[in-house]
């Protein structure tokens, strides 16, 4: 990791590289795994650090944090905020856009509709499902009021008004937070589903496979294994994510 920043620009300092690595979460030992020994995560802001250390003003990135754990999301966040140029970001993660955006390009049935400001700004308008909601928020219809009677009125004025019922105030980081994980449990989910039908499959391949055709059989004992493995770390994933799911819910 080290060796690659500083194959970029050969002649800075050990500090030098090393403080430019620690504004990406890279600190202590870590900068001196090799990049095999990195994650999914862990290489995607690698990558966009050797870009930035290039010196490239812009960045595109489609869905940066899919697929990555809750800590290796926020360094990606980290890594978003902390550079200076222009950073297009095309994503479904609510709280990624909350905590990024600073203006929003929605594109929903064959249109494109820009707006300045975050999400929390127009927020109905980015969740699709809140329908007919606008930025401002919901307004409820007036009802025809009813004429009162004077008998009415007069009863009305001799009775205390009570206190307006304060709204209950939303906490959107929760609400925010909640939305990603149910977004990393379905993720989750899907993927262990999908692993668990290929290993069926193959599965049944192998049982009715000539036992005397050992490299083929051979192969197929080799691709169940990289399922299994697969799978038991699909399932690892999907525990976790169900695990943070129900802490951000209480």
């Amino acid at each position: 990791m080290f060796q690659q920043i500083h194959g970029v620009t050969p002649q800075a300092v050990k500090q030098d590289v090393l403080g430019f690595l620690a504004k990406f979460q890279f600190r202590g030992d870590e900068v001196d795994k090799p990049v095999t020994a990195l994650s999914g995560g862990e290489r995607a802001r690698l990558s966009i650090a050797t870009l930035i250390r290039h010196g490239v003003n812009l960045l595109l990135l489609d869905e940066p944090t899919n697929h990555m754990d809750i800590p290796s999301m926020e360094a990606m966040e980290d890594t978003i905020l902390s550079f200076t140029g222009a950073a297009v970001v095309v994503t479904h993660d609510r709280y990624l856009l909350g905590r990024v955006a600073d203006s929003l390009l929605r594109i929903h049935e064959g249109r494109a509709e820009f707006r300045e400001g975050g999400y929390e700004d127009h927020q109905a308008w980015v969740d699709l499902d809140l329908g007919a909601e606008d930025e401002a928020g919901s307004h409820e219809p007036e009802l025809p009021k009813k004429l009162a009677s004077p008998q009415a009125k007069q009863n009305s004025a001799a009775k205390p008004q009570s206190p307006p019922t304060k709204p209950i105030v939303a906490d959107k980081d929760k609400q925010r937070a909640v939305k990603r994980f149910e977004k990393q449990v379905a993720e989750a989910e899907a993927k262990v589903a999908d692993l668990e039908a290929k290993l069926s499959v193959l599965q049944k391949e192998m049982a009715v496979m000539d036992p005397s055709d050992w490299q083929a059989f051979s192969a197929r004992l080799d691709a169940q294994k990289v399922l299994e493995a697969d799978l038991a770390y699909a399932m690892s994933d999907w525990e976790a994510a169900q695990g943070a799911l129900e802490e951000a819910q209480r």
